[in-house]
């Protein structure tokens, strides 16, 4: 396994990923790891994962001959932009550059890309297939598709109601125990960004994993059927007792069962 640095413009501020390639001279079928709100390119760690949930995948994805790139989207980890600039076309218009990277790149097959997206970016890359159907296969891990619902609960219906009102304000709240600073426009932008739309368009094959302990995006696994009920193409649906972080009670057994299937699914449909 290799792993190297990379990076991309789009409107002229830099995107900054981690490309993983399997050990070989071939080029290797990829995916696009694509991460949460507030997350970064390497997600989330863990007792199994110390260098982040999206690390551990990519490792486990090489071990199989798979290819992978995960990004920071603009206002996250190390690429450009602040949180209070985005909106969900603004974390679209960087998968699709991501894609467009891979498609140009001579280290990877660009003919051959599958996309993974966690909570937010579950959101986010479902709109990707819609927008390029030629995604060879989808996975979804907790993938927030009631993003809206999901930002009332946290960010509070009062403040989030408020900001709706001036898409072009800056606004404070507290999430997750920090001050974070959103604009207005990344809420109503949540209101016209459909999953289940968007996953109409797409009829590649599927994979969607949730915990059915999760607080964040509820109730699982009714969320997943709903997106279930709108593809048409071959799907498979994994629940696990875990949140959220595909954790129970600090043991990462769900975690590892999640990777587990993952790996097993894009080994059959990446290539």
């Amino acid at each position: 396994m290799k792993e190297t640095n990379c990076n991309f413009l789009v409107k002229g501020k830099n995107v900054v990923g981690t490309i993983c390639l399997p050990d070989g001279n071939t080029k290797a079928p990829v995916v696009l790891l694509i991460h949460g709100f507030t997350g970064n390119r390497h997600e989330s760690v863990s007792k199994s994962a110390p260098k982040g949930k999206f690390s551990l995948l990519a490792s486990k994805l090489s071990d199989v001959g798979i290819a992978s790139l995960r990004i920071d989207m603009r206002g996250s980890g190390q690429s450009d932009g602040s949180l209070e600039d985005i909106t969900a076309f603004t974390e679209l218009e960087d998968a699709i550059a991501a894609c467009e990277y891979l498609k140009q790149s001579e280290l990877v097959d660009g003919n051959k890309i599958s996309v993974l997206g966690l909570s937010f970016g579950g959101l986010v890359a479902t709109a990707l297939c819609a927008k390029d159907r030629k995604i060879k296969s989808l996975v979804l891990w907790n993938p927030a598709v009631n993003m809206m619902e999901v930002m009332l609960t946290i960010a509070g219906i009062a403040p989030v109601m408020h900001a709706c009102k001036d898409e072009h304000r800056i606004y404070e709240f507290d999430i997750w125990n920090a001050k974070r600073k959103l604009c207005g426009e990344f809420f109503t932008s949540l209101c016209k960004m459909s999953a289940h739309a968007s996953i109409a368009k797409y009829k590649g094959p599927m994979l969607l994993q949730v915990g059915l302990n999760d607080r964040v995006v509820w109730p699982e696994p009714a969320q997943a059927q709903g997106i279930i009920s709108c593809h048409e193409g071959e799907h498979e649906l994994q629940t696990v007792n875990a949140g959220h972080d595909f954790t129970n009670n600090g043991s990462d057994e769900p975690l590892l069962s999640v990777i587990e299937k993952t790996v097993s699914f894009l080994k059959e449909k990446a290539f």
